[in-house]
């Protein structure tokens, strides 16, 4: 974590939370003052690192433990209100756009992949009651998926996607009559 323009007193705030891949947490550490903190007894897999600190927003850091690679340093940097995780590797998807919004039969959506991939398209409702789910196969470039929303009831949606890489994206969507 990098503490360089933060006091002592903030950086002794940041919890670090590890979740798994569902997204579950698993456990947290606070940061030490100069803001380092360390998971050491995790299995080999995936896990996810967030940052947790009142009034700011934090990347979710994806990272792998691996027998070829069983530590993992990652590194986070504070900007404005928002703690950013520093990864060399680029998300796997650059944009998406949802259209009509408001929907009434058919929601469209436009996703820009880095490569070919996976993703786990999820419509909840506000209670966070999964209303829809579909797999979809992504192709490098701009990827055009259609969503029937007919039998969906009128009212806000949560439309979360999902990528192989971890990537997580959440638009709402009002679903009309």
């Amino acid at each position: 974590m990098n503490t360089e323009k933060m006091s002592n007193s903030l950086s002794d705030d940041i919890r670090m939370i590890l979740l798994n891949e569902s997204g579950n947490a698993l456990q947290f550490r606070n940061n030490s003052g100069s803001g380092d903190f360390d998971f050491s007894t995790l299995a080999y897999g995936v896990y996810f690192l967030r940052a947790e600190l009142p009034g700011c927003t934090s990347a979710l850091v994806r990272i792998e433990i691996t027998q070829d690679k069983p530590v993992v340093n990652v590194v986070m940097t504070y900007t404005g209100t928002r703690l950013l995780g520093i990864n060399d590797n680029q998300p796997l998807i650059e944009g998406l756009n949802i259209y009509p919004n408001p929907v009434t039969d058919q929601l469209t959506l436009s996703i820009v992949s880095r490569k070919d991939a996976t993703i786990l398209m999820t419509i909840c409702d506000l209670t966070g009651r999964n209303l829809a789910s579909e797999t979809y196969d992504l192709s490098t470039g701009i990827n055009t998926l259609l969503i029937n929303t007919a039998r969906l009831e009128p009212g806000i949606l949560i439309l979360k996607i999902t990528s192989d890489d971890g990537t997580n994206m959440v638009r709402k969507v009002i679903k009309s009559q």
